[in-house]
């Protein structure tokens, strides 16, 4: 049995942030507009220089080093959906990354801390699952245990004083005394900034359109990595870094890539490669050689 407080040699902060955006959470000054202004500064400088920031490739990078750093079970990102018109939010998971090769399971996070924590922007945690003298979330926590969990910890997303969602991580162990805490906020402050970055159909947009976007972009990617697996014969990991990769080489986002294989499956159903979105563009120029 795993003691409360294991002896692991967590991984450094500095090597697991390589969030695309560019940004740290810490010292980014927030606009009255509900737009990280640090972050806002920079996005001119990237677009002028071509670079083309897709939010739910970063939101996926966060999830994986949050996996990573917390020796977690599983870590994901989830956004509040108000579109709807039911007197409660509803959330979304936009992003996971999971020890096990499965997808996460939507009762351990739809419900209980994370639900809290996305609609009150707090810190919500549950140190040991089965502690008998902590009673909150008994649903949530009945179908926690019977998944194997031991410990959650929700770190809130916000934006200026807008709570948008929460990244929440799930352990198979008691959380103990060892684990960077302070990282989880770092990556759910990131988060923000990120939704804060991005853009909707070429244009700059609220964090809330982002947010939005994201959730329906979501489902995009979806459906790409699996054509993806079918038509490649890939796992879903391998599938994600081929998608990156052939967005990159045909010069546009992960998403509108995407996008893309959607419409090569629709056009040709029989072969979607046809199409050219399963495969790096015709002519493409080898890489120059440096010689040293």
């Amino acid at each position: 049995m795993r003691s409360d407080a294991p002896s692991r040699p967590w991984r450094p902060i500095s090597s697991l942030v390589d969030c695309p955006c560019g940004a740290t959470a810490t010292g980014s000054k927030v606009s009255s507009d509900g737009h990280c202004a640090d972050a806002a500064g920079r996005r001119g400088a990237d677009r002028g220089a071509g670079h083309r920031f897709d939010v739910p490739t970063v939101l996926y990078s966060i999830a994986r080093h949050a996996d990573e750093c917390f020796d977690a079970f599983s870590a994901v990102v989830v956004l509040l959906d108000d579109r709807n018109s039911m007197a409660e939010k509803t959330i979304h998971i936009v992003a996971e990354a999971l020890r096990e090769d499965r997808s996460a399971d939507p009762r351990l996070h739809a419900i209980g801390p994370g639900y809290t924590s996305a609609c009150d922007g707090a810190v919500t945690m549950i140190s040991d699952l089965r502690a008998p003298d902590d009673t909150r979330w008994p649903r949530y926590r009945e179908h926690a245990v019977a998944a194997g969990m031991r410990a959650v910890r929700a770190y809130p997303v916000r934006c200026s004083t807008a709570s948008l969602g929460s990244l929440i991580v799930h352990t198979d162990d008691p959380w103990g005394t060892e684990r960077p805490n302070e990282f989880g906020q770092v990556l759910a402050d990131l988060t923000g900034i990120a939704l804060s970055l991005g853009s909707v159909d070429g244009r700059r947009a609220s964090t809330r359109e982002t947010a939005e976007a994201v959730l329906d972009g979501t489902k995009v990617i979806a459906v790409a990595l699996g054509i993806l697996v079918e038509q490649l014969d890939l796992d879903v990991e391998q599938a994600r870094v081929s998608l990156v990769r052939l967005a990159r080489l045909h010069g546009v986002s992960p998403t509108e890539q995407a996008r893309a294989v959607i419409a090569g499956q629709d056009a040709y159903p029989a072969d979607p490669a046809q199409s050219g979105a399963l495969h790096p563009p015709l002519g493409l120029a080898p890489p120059r050689r440096i010689d040293g």
